[in-house]
């Protein structure tokens, strides 16, 4: 799987090969498949999916939306999004120990911060591409609903103890497009 992403990113950068992966929404569900796999794997699909979600608004955006309804099918998810956030939730972690352990990803794993960063690139790009003000609303609530905002406290605290400056980057970017522009 790791390979087939990786092949699909080196053609992504022809015009040819972009418009080719636009035309096939499998292409784009097999690369959603990629969040199951490794650190580095999930890394890159995160990384793709937001590429195609910022390269073409209207059709890469709908077709990541797709592929990711898709996977929440495929992998027996509850809701949407689910494998986007547990792989944000962090271990049990008590700040005194360095034992970590729960769901999520570890937090002393080689990549693991950088799936996380990559993670939060790609609910941004989901969250901020739609050009319809309703669209991006929508999917903010389905992602609030879901705990997110709860995910992105305890994850900022806790990087706060560690030096992750590009996930509080990704968080911050979140928090700040959801704000309500000032009129004054």
């Amino acid at each position: 799987m790791l390979s087939t992403t990786w092949n699909c990113a080196n053609h992504f950068h022809r015009q040819p090969g972009f418009d080719a992966l636009l035309l096939s929404p499998n292409v784009v569900t097999h690369i959603s498949y990629a969040l199951r796999a490794s650190l580095k794997g999930h890394t890159l699909a995160s990384e793709l999916l937001a590429a195609i979600c910022m390269l073409s608004v209207m059709d890469g955006h709908k077709a990541v939306l797709a592929a990711l309804s898709d996977f929440r099918i495929a992998y027996d998810e509850d809701f949407r999004f689910e494998g986007l956030l547990l792989s944000l939730r962090l271990p049990n972690v008590d700040f005194d120990d360095d034992n970590d352990s729960g769901i999520g990803f570890g937090n002393e794993e080689e990549g693991v911060w950088e799936a996380r960063i990559a993670t939060m690139t790609l609910i941004n790009a989901l969250t901020n591409c739609p050009e319809n003000l309703e669209d991006r609303m929508l999917l903010r609530e389905e992602f609030t609903r879901r705990g997110l905002n709860e995910l992105i406290v305890v994850s900022y605290a806790y990087s706060h103890t560690r030096p992750h400056y590009h996930f509080e980057i990704g968080t911050a970017i979140y928090q700040s497009a959801g704000r309500p522009l000032d009129t004054a």
